[in-house]
């Protein structure tokens, strides 16, 4: 039986990594280019179109998909979106790496495996016993023990450096099944700096303007929508993730937002749900508030997160209403033996600025 983690940025944030949009555009837009080439000129443009908008490149993905109306009411064409998206997303590889490397995991090895050991231990702990009992009873008496697969949906190798330090070390993980054996795969479904990024919309009702690539042939709109860049990179990512989601009974989902342009995953992991009565879900949330006296607040916080995940599904009233409450809340941080292990991150920001305004 699997357990399953998808993991998102939040992960490399809570390392100290500044891993945010928002800090990788402030070097991106400043950047003025050092070689006069023939798409200074629209580059140009499109970086002053993030400075506008900054707010709406909070998400940068979404963006790109309402980008395709500014472009096409400017008369752009698909050439020029496709050479910022390529300009962006290349751009954001190197930075992502450079980031990468501002951890010396070489020198971290017994942190990162203790750390992530004790997250494989004791993701239950902050739940209350009534949700204990409930999460625990998907997979308590299944005989053949359980194994950990990570699903990555971050360009970064921070995950895999730490998982690869676990899976090689002599920790003893002291819980029932869970010795190294029992730790699977990590599977990086958008993935590396290095090879086959995935960075779009959802689907093709989150780009603003398709007829922006009309003329154009498919890889131009393709290219900026998730699960065709998957089928483009013909590696069937998508699917093995999907067949180890299938075989899962604990989902634990980690530093993401449940937005918009992951929602072919929320969707797909809800009906799931309902094919297995069995599964439950937890989802990770930095911004819980703080259990008070009363419990309203909290609870009502709890209902909202359930609530939006739902709002990805096709499924009815009565099924939505079925796995509701297998939709669990989790408010601790079980990576917390992970958190900040970047040296001098303010001096490094400081240089990165620095460098690109040269």
């Amino acid at each position: 039986m699997y357990i399953t983690f998808l993991i998102g940025n939040g992960f490399d944030l809570n390392l100290g990594l500044k891993t945010g949009y928002k800090d990788f555009l402030k070097v991106y837009t400043s950047k003025s280019g050092s070689v006069e080439t023939e798409n200074d000129s629209i580059l140009s443009y499109f970086k002053n179109e993030i400075s506008e908008n900054e707010d709406l490149w909070s998400d940068a993905e979404l963006a790109f998909g309402q980008l395709t109306s500014k472009f096409k009411s400017d008369n752009k064409n698909a050439e020029d979106f496709s050479e910022c998206h390529e300009d962006f997303c290349v751009n954001l590889a190197n930075y992502l790496a450079a980031q990468e490397n501002r951890i010396n995991f070489n020198n971290l090895k017994e942190i990162t495996s203790k750390s992530l050991a004790n997250a494989l231990k004791n993701y239950l702990n902050y739940f209350r016993e009534v949700e204990k009992e409930q999460i625990k009873s998907s997979y308590i008496n299944i005989e053949e023990g359980y194994v950990y697969n990570f699903i990555n949906f971050n360009y970064t190798k921070t995950l895999n450096k730490c998982f690869s330090a676990l899976k090689n070390s002599n920790i003893d993980l002291g819980v029932r099944y869970l010795h190294p054996n029992s730790l699977g795969d990590i599977i990086n479904v958008h993935g590396t700096v290095n090879r086959d990024m995935v960075f779009g919309v959802g689907d093709k009702s989150q780009i603003a303007m398709p007829s922006l690539f009309d003329g154009y042939s498919s890889e131009y709109i393709n290219q900026i929508i998730k699960s065709e860049i998957d089928k483009d990179n013909k590696e069937n990512t998508y699917k093995k993730a999907f067949n180890v989601l299938d075989k899962s009974r604990l989902i634990y989902i980690y530093g993401m937002s449940i937005g918009e342009t992951d929602k072919l995953w929320w969707g797909k992991i809800c009906t799931l749900m309902h094919n297995h009565k069995d599964l439950n879900i937890i989802i990770h949330m930095f911004d819980t508030p703080k259990s008070p006296l009363i419990r309203r607040k909290y609870t009502t916080f709890e209902n909202q997160v359930r609530e939006r995940f739902l709002s990805f599904s096709n499924l009815d009233k009565s099924q939505k209403d079925d796995i509701f409450g297998r939709i669990h809340i989790d408010g601790s941080n079980i990576f917390s033996g992970l958190t900040d292990l970047v040296k001098n991150p303010k001096n490094f920001f400081e240089k990165e600025l620095a460098a690109s305004s040269k």
